[in-house]
């Protein structure tokens, strides 16, 4: 995801048209507004400058009550879901939300668009749950996550192939000198209803 500000961040395609990101990615911190929609660009495919569609973005919902001024608090409400226009390629498949909440120790994956790695996208694959908080509403798991991951999804698959978002990265926290990284869970209220 890339906005007129500059700004990079990762999204996820979960629905024919919806994309989950993170809210504040949404947010400009220089201005103090929440950027437009139509300034926001959602590329499919991307790899090495190179993408496969290419979407403005609608319009997008944050999560109720998000506060982008709450930047040193993690929010269960730091999601968005942008709407694009479909696209019409049937080959395009979204990865959707899991219903149930995942449980510690789960493994997970994290794919995302570090700026390390801006234009090429590199995935944690053995990463664990460790936790969660707020109700279950956000989780810390041990996935290598830098700036640019946020809005990235976290992933787990069922054992058939099938993969399913469970969350989606917020944050990065050093505890105990250990760094974690936190997300808001796919099961967080009002999250895609």
């Amino acid at each position: 995801i890339y906005n007129s500000t500059g700004g990079a961040c990762t999204g996820s395609l979960v629905g024919p048209n919806k994309v989950l990101t993170a809210a504040h990615c949404m947010f400009n911190a220089r201005t103090r507004h929440f950027i437009r929609p139509e300034r926001i660009h959602f590329l499919l495919g991307y790899e090495g400058g190179r993408y496969r569609s290419h979407f403005i973005v609608a319009h997008y919902e944050i999560g109720p009550g998000y506060d982008a001024a709450a930047v040193t608090k993690v929010q269960a409400s730091d999601w968005a879901v942008l709407t694009i226009p479909t696209s019409g390629d049937d080959k395009i498949q979204p990865i959707y939300l899991a219903n149930d909440p995942v449980l510690k120790n789960a493994p997970v994956m994290l794919p995302g668009f570090a700026q390390d790695h801006a234009f090429a996208m590199t995935v944690d694959t053995h990463c664990h749950v460790v936790g969660t908080y707020e109700g279950g509403s956000l989780m810390f798991s041990d996935c290598v996550a830098l700036h640019g991951d946020s809005g990235a999804p976290i992933i787990v698959t069922d054992g058939t192939g099938n993969f399913h978002v469970v969350g989606v990265q917020s944050a990065i926290v050093r505890i105990g000198g250990i760094y974690k990284s936190i997300a808001v869970a796919s099961t967080s209220p009002g999250l895609l209803d």
